[in-house]
C-alpha cells in the first residue's frame, strides 16, 4: 500500500499513463500492483522509475502557492512531467479522455507553459506539440526499451 507520507492523495493516474520498463508495463495500461484510488500494492519494493517519478502537480505541493486539486492527475485525466532534458513538458492523458488536455483548468495551464517551452501532448491516440499559442500534430517514433520516444516532425508537413 501507499506510503503515510504519500501525498498523492487517491490518485493513481501515474500507474495507468505512465510506461514503466522494469515491469515490462506499456503505457496507457493499468499496473497490475495499482489498487486504484489507494495506491501502489508493492510501494515498498515498486522499481527505481517508480520511486523516483513525480509529476509537476506532486513536485508543486512542497511550494507556494501549489497547484489545485483540479488540476490533480485523476481529477485532470492528465499526468505531467519534464522530459528525460528538462527542457520541454510532456502531457500524457488517459486515452479513455482523449481531449482532456484541452479542458479549462488544464488547458490553460499547458497554454500559459508553452510560452515558456514546448509541451508534448500524448492521448494515447495522437501526439501534439504546443509552442506559443499553436497546437500542431506531431510524428513521434515508436518508444525504445526505457518508453522514450523522439519527435520525428509535424503530420501536416
Amino acid at each position: 500500500m501507499s506510503s503515510p507520507d504519500n501525498k498523492c492523495g487517491s490518485c493513481t493516474q501515474c500507474c495507468k499513463i505512465m510506461a514503466v520498463s522494469e515491469l515490462h508495463k506499456p503505457k496507457s495500461t493499468l499496473c497490475e500492483h495499482c489498487n486504484v484510488g489507494i495506491g501502489c500494492r508493492i510501494y515498498q519494493d515498486r522499481p527505481t522509475a517508480c520511486q523516483s517519478f513525480r509529476c509537476l502537480w506532486l513536485q508543486t505541493q512542497d511550494h507556494f502557492p501549489p497547484l489545485p486539486l483540479n488540476l490533480r492527475p485523476d481529477k485532470s485525466k492528465v499526468v505531467l512531467h519534464a522530459s528525460a532534458d528538462e527542457k520541454s513538458i510532456i502531457a500524457k492523458v488517459d486515452p479513455k479522455y482523449p481531449n482532456a488536455w484541452k479542458e479549462k483548468g488544464i488547458g490553460l495551464m499547458l497554454g500559459t507553459l508553452a510560452e515558456k517551452c514546448f509541451v508534448l501532448v500524448d492521448n494515447g491516440h495522437q501526439y501534439w506539440l504546443l509552442r506559443n499559442g499553436q497546437a500542431k500534430q506531431a510524428k513521434m517514433s515508436v518508444a525504445d526499451a526505457e518508453g522514450n520516444e523522439n519527435f520525428l516532425g509535424y503530420i501536416d508537413e
